[in-house]
């Protein structure tokens, strides 16, 4: 997890992959509420769901990331959360390497600033190295934070 402020300096950082997902959603409620009932953007994807509903239900945490996406008749519909596919998340590393090479972000994280180094250019797209060692999650965090800014919806 990533936080940013209104003026998209990283202002907090949590992470732990062995955490329960119910215990990481109490983190993520936590932090939202901590920070003045935050926007987030919950990645979707995988346990992301769980968080979702668990935020949503049980806390009624509402403010959250919607995503636009198109239905099999391609009508506009939103659904919470980023969903990451194969064509979100170039865009999503993208927009992030843009914000913070023109520096309108400001990570404070050195551990998120050594997970940016396994990002490399390639064919004119951003990828990451594959490894064992090699974790992308507090990048990823940041970037859907980086969403969440260019929503233009905060509350600090």
């Amino acid at each position: 997890m990533s936080v940013f402020d209104s003026q998209g300096e990283q202002v907090a950082v949590f992470l732990d992959n062995k955490i329960p997902v119910y215990k990481f959603a109490d983190v993520v409620y936590d932090a939202g509420m901590y920070f003045n009932y935050a926007f987030l953007v919950v990645e979707k994807n995988s346990f992301g769901q769980s968080v979702i509903e668990k935020l949503r239900a049980e806390r009624q945490y509402l403010n959250m990331y919607k995503m636009k996406t198109f239905d099999d008749r391609g009508k506009k519909k939103y659904q919470i959360g980023w969903i990451t596919t194969s064509v979100s998340k170039p865009r999503l590393i993208q927009d992030f390497k843009e914000q913070f090479e023109k520096s309108l972000i400001l990570i404070n994280d050195s551990q998120t600033l050594e997970e940016m180094k396994i990002f490399v250019e390639a064919d004119g797209k951003m990828r990451n190295q594959r490894g064992d060692d090699l974790h992308d999650d507090l990048v990823i965090a940041s970037a859907l934070g980086v969403q969440g800014l260019k929503c233009g919806k905060w509350y600090l």
